[in-house]
């Protein structure tokens, strides 16, 4: 079965403000092998570290396959938090820190 604490994800170093950011994610099982099967619920927001700013929603794209396509429009400069989760718990490294 998928383990959201051991799936992984990769995503582009930087962020810039009104461009599409893409993040790649893979479910893992336990046994740190590929699940090969698609229905997981993945989700994602990238949240401004300060007061200003919104709550960036981002679309997920599941290919059938475990592995998702997250892609995320920011809208303001600087620090922030890309969350994931997946089934409700957060995959490997998340939240992170995401300078935009």
């Amino acid at each position: 079965s998928p383990s959201p604490s051991q799936s992984t994800w990769s995503s582009e170093s930087v962020a810039m403000v009104k461009e599409m950011y893409c993040v790649k994610v893979e479910s893992m099982t336990s046994n740190g092998e590929r699940y090969p099967y698609g229905g997981l619920q993945v989700k994602a927001e990238l949240r401004p570290k300060s007061h200003y700013g919104a709550v960036v929603p981002a679309e997920v794209v599941d290919h059938g396959n475990g592995t998702y396509t997250i892609t995320l429009t920011p809208q303001t400069a600087g620090p922030h938090q890309l969350l994931i989760t997946m089934d409700g718990q957060h995959v490997q490294k998340s939240p992170c820190d995401l300078y935009v």
